[in-house]
């Protein structure tokens, strides 16, 4: 509901909020994973999974993370999307 009323005050996009597609699959993995990109370092991935938090530098692994963020992100509704399906939510709860 918080989300809701933070719409009602003026709408503006947030880019990195996105609701997904809809179905039953997803490439997500075990957990939620941060992909991180410092200035004038390599990239790295923060994962917590079932409570275990890991910080990824290893740069295999963290092109699997990216390309795996790549399939989810693809699925995902546009931003402009997910605001409105966010929108038409409380109604319909």
């Amino acid at each position: 509901m918080q989300l809701c009323r933070g719409f009602g005050r003026g709408t503006r996009l947030v880019p990195w909020l996105r609701a997904g597609g809809g179905g039953d699959e997803h490439p997500s993995m075990d957990g939620p994973f941060t992909l991180l990109a410092p200035r004038g370092r390599g990239e790295a991935v923060y994962t917590e999974i079932q409570g275990h938090a890991r910080l990824i530098t290893d740069p295999d692994e963290v092109r699997l993370f990216s390309e795996r963020y790549g399939i989810v992100r693809a699925q995902t509704l546009t931003p402009r999307e997910s605001l409105m399906l966010i929108k038409k939510m409380p109604g319909e709860l």
